[in-house]
């Protein structure tokens, strides 16, 4: 099954995404140490894990491998028509001998699956799938899920590296996290990679691209690439509970409690502090506290799901004095609300669709958000402390507090500015009466890119 991405922009860059080294975000299923013996235990093997993971962390830059693509890219390519078994010989002779270890093998035949391979759209929404055995599907250069983990096993086959074909159920294209079935089917493939001794997870059909409407985009990368256990059971749950690779398993009842989160969720967050579900029950407010990783930034947009809408300044984003970030949620009537969340760091353009899940109110909220600005605005250049409701009354005066990396920052009231001033760890405030024939209000932040003024919030007044 493939992956649906209906947000999804690509990033200009290359981003070098980071294979989680703690457990980030703990789900409820997750137990502490019982007694000094067993933390003694589980540190020792966190020190062996830590090296595993370094050696991924080297290999999953978002670009394929030069080696591969130059294979894609030569004569040996053109086998996969003519004489598939000599193809795969040779792809496996070329990786044996340009790889230094089982590591990298696994990422090169990732990277030549991903290069080779496009996804079966057609099939996949026929329900009438050619052969998925992997001849089949080298030679077609198309595939399904099934597909792709039977290729990618048979290329670790040929490199005698342990690999596995696992089947289970993945919040995909066909998921719908607002109706999800409650029995459990399977519908993805995926693989499972011994090396060392130890078992990880490759699921190269999410690598290979996503799915925009019914068209299959190819767009590589490897956030599916030895991806932490821990982050991969909120989006894929397994046929055998010892495939999901984690110390206490989860009940199927257990996983559709929780939200839909892809794996860069957690590059932007080091510790969610709210215990999320799939589906949130609240009365008009809801509020998600987790510490923000540095340089990266996770934000969201809201969705009422009956009315198939999007509706501005329904969130907000706040940093507090101890340096949690809260995402504050106030919502207009008593509805159903998909909240689907994107990461970005600071090299990228544009952000990464990361997961998504459920707000069920009850009423509505009463609390009234500045309105904020995309790309440009709060979340790239600084994140506002106060006020954070509005209408702000005339004639009333207000601490203006924002915390930015850029010093320059205004608050301008019709066409008089107000400079903010410096009071430490990046914020910066100032205390402002509001005249009473203001008309506008507005903060914003020069980011010394040019000499312009981005504008960060504007303020309805009353």
């Amino acid at each position: 099954m493939k992956k649906n991405h209906p947000f999804k922009a690509a990033a200009s860059l290359a981003l070098l995404l980071t294979f989680a080294c703690p457990i980030f975000a703990k789900p409820s299923f997750r137990t502490n140490p019982a007694n000094n013996k067993e933390a003694e235990q589980n540190q020792n093997q966190s020190t062996k894990r830590d090296s595993e993971i370094s050696r991924i962390d080297s290999l999953k830059a978002n670009k394929e491998d030069e080696t591969m693509v130059a294979l894609k890219n030569s004569k040996t390519d053109s086998l996969r028509q003519t004489d598939v078994k000599r193809y795969i010989a040779k792809v496996a002779e070329e990786i044996d001998k340009s790889a230094s270890d089982d590591f990298e093998r696994v990422k090169m035949i990732h990277d030549l699956i991903c290069l080779t391979i496009k996804y079966d759209d057609d099939s996949y929404w026929s329900g009438d799938s050619p052969s998925q055995d992997s001849e089949d599907v080298f030679r077609s250069g198309y595939a399904v899920c099934e597909g792709f983990s039977s290729a990618f096993k048979r290329l670790c086959d040929e490199l005698d590296i342990t690999c596995r074909v696992v089947h289970g159920y993945a919040r995909g294209v066909s998921a719908d996290i607002n109706n999800e079935k409650k029995t459990y089917s399977s519908n993805h493939a995926w693989n499972i990679v011994t090396i060392k001794g130890k078992d990880y997870i490759i699921d190269s059909t999410w690598d290979e691209g996503y799915m925009a409407e019914k068209v299959s985009v190819h767009e590589y990368s490897t956030d599916w690439l030895c991806p932490n256990p821990e982050h991969f059971i909120y989006s894929h749950y397994t046929d055998s509970a010892e495939d999901q690779l984690l110390p206490k398993k989860v009940t199927f009842s257990q996983f559709l409690e929780l939200p839909s989160l892809e794996p860069n969720f957690f590059y932007a967050v080091e510790e969610l502090k709210t215990d999320l579900k799939l589906i949130n029950k609240c009365n008009g407010n809801f509020t998600i506290e987790y510490v923000e990783k540095e340089k990266q930034n996770l934000s969201c947009n809201i969705l009422d799901i009956e009315r198939n809408e999007k509706i501005p300044n329904l969130t907000f984003k706040q940093l507090t004095d101890d340096g949690t970030t809260r995402i504050m949620f106030s919502l207009p009537r008593a509805a159903r609300y998909k909240v689907s969340f994107f990461q970005q760091d600071d090299t990228m353009e544009k952000s990464n669709y990361c997961g998504e899940m459920i707000l069920d109110s009850k009423s509505a909220g009463a609390t009234v958000f500045p309105k904020t600005y995309d790309d440009y605005g709060l979340d790239a250049n600084g994140i506002l402390l106060s006020p954070i409701e509005a209408p702000l009354e005339r004639g009333k005066t207000y601490e203006f507090s924002v915390k930015s990396k850029y010093s320059d920052i205004e608050v301008k009231i019709d066409n008089n500015w107000y400079t903010l001033e410096a009071a430490g760890d990046g914020i910066y405030s100032k205390t402002i009466k509001i005249p009473s024939d203001a008309k506008t209000l507005k903060i914003s932040v020069n980011n010394g890119t040019s000499e312009s003024y981005w504008t960060l919030v504007s303020y309805t007044l009353k």
